[in-house]
Parts: structure tokens; sequence; C-alpha cells
């Protein structure tokens, strides 16, 4: 295979398993959401957002009510990482410190209990190589168009790499685990059927005796 032909099929392979997840929804002032990002250790999350208001909604504005974006993020023990209020639209990113389901949430704060202004929220959560800049990467190194795509796609295919490694140790937990419940129920059974076979032994011993007694037999 020509080495073109492998670089192609390598960025295509790389661009189908883009680890990115866009959405919008929509949410009011206080209200919270949390959403769960599974990495391996060592693995860029990169979150951003931005806020929409909708018209007609009420004559006062988030920028006036000075409103922010509380963002916490917890790690796979629900330890505290990150906690802080950011603008409306903005980006946070920050490194796993250990493989698992990441917490990430947003809230919007508020000063009013009555007529919350609802808004359209949008979000893009980013992991692995894709979390780079790579504009500032190549702007800081001085590299080529082709360097950058090179140098991204090598992140691309070690985050792949990452992601393999992770979900091999996972299957190998999950592999021991089941191998652990398998054998405590096949002991728990052997217990059970021992205690209905040795209450069945006492039981015909003990009806022998009483017919011996009562001379039936």
């Amino acid at each position: 295979m020509k080495p073109l032909t492998t670089l192609c099929l390598c960025t295509l392979l790389a661009y189908l398993i883009l680890p990115i997840h866009s959405m919008y929804l929509y949410m009011e002032e206080g209200e919270k959401k949390c959403f769960a990002e599974e990495v391996p250790k060592d693995t860029m999350i990169l979150a951003n957002w931005s806020v929409s208001e909708i018209k007609g909604e009420s004559e006062e504005t988030l920028e006036t009510k000075k409103t922010t974006i509380i963002l916490t993020v917890k790690d796979p023990l629900q330890a505290l990482i990150y906690q802080k209020n950011l603008a409306l639209s903005a980006r946070f990113g920050f490194t796993s410190q250990m493989g698992g389901e990441h917490i990430i949430c947003f809230q919007s704060s508020t000063s009013s209990w009555f007529r919350k202004i609802r808004f359209k929220f949008r979000l893009a959560l980013v992991t692995g190589g894709s979390a780079s800049d790579w504009q500032d990467v190549a702007s800081k190194e001085h590299l080529s168009v082709i360097e950058t795509k090179l140098r991204k796609l090598s992140a691309d295919v070690e985050n792949m790499r990452s992601e393999q490694n992770y979900q091999r140790v996972r299957e190998e937990a999950f592999s021991s685990t089941s191998e652990s419940t398998n054998s405590m129920v096949f002991w728990w059974s052997f217990f059970q059927i021992s205690v209905v076979c040795l209450v069945a032994y006492f039981q015909i011993r003990h009806l022998k005796l009483f017919f011996k007694k009562k001379k039936i037999v």
C-alpha cells in the first residue's frame, strides 16, 4: 500500500472516530445540567460553550443581571477537581488524572426567585488530541500545514491507543469480577445442595428410628 494511501486511510479513520460531542439545550436561571465523559488517564477534555437568549422571554437580559456559568468538574471518585464562575461564552480544558467517568456540570447563577430567564445553551465537548489548539501549536513551533496535520493525526492515533488500553484494562477487570462472581455462585450452590442432602439424610435416619421404635418395620 502506498504511503499516501495509508495516510489518507488513517486520516479518514481518525475523523470517523473523532471524540467530539456537540449539542444544545434549553435552560433557565439556576438550572443545573451534568454530563458524563469517560476517558483514560492523561486525556485532555475541552468544553466550549455559548449562551443565547430567547427573544420575548423577558425584558431583562442575562448580561444586565450579571449572570455567570458555574462550572463544576468531578473525577471518577466524585472528588471535586474544579469549580468556578465563568462567562456566558467561554472554554475550559483539563487533563484527567485517572481513567474513568468524569462528571462535568453547568449551572447558571440567578438573583431572582420568579420570572427566570430561559436561554439556549450550546456545548461542545472534545477529548483527546482533538482538544488541542493546533493553530496555536503551529504558530509557536512554526509548523507547516502538512506537519500540523501529521502532528494532529499522530495525537489522534495515540488517543486511540490509550483508549484501547483503557478498554482492555476495563475488560480484564470485568472478566475478573465475572469469574469471582461465578465462583461464589458455584460454592453457594454447592453449600445449598450439601445442606439439603444433609437434612434429607437426618430426616430419613430419624424416620427409620421412629419406625423401629413403633415396630412398624
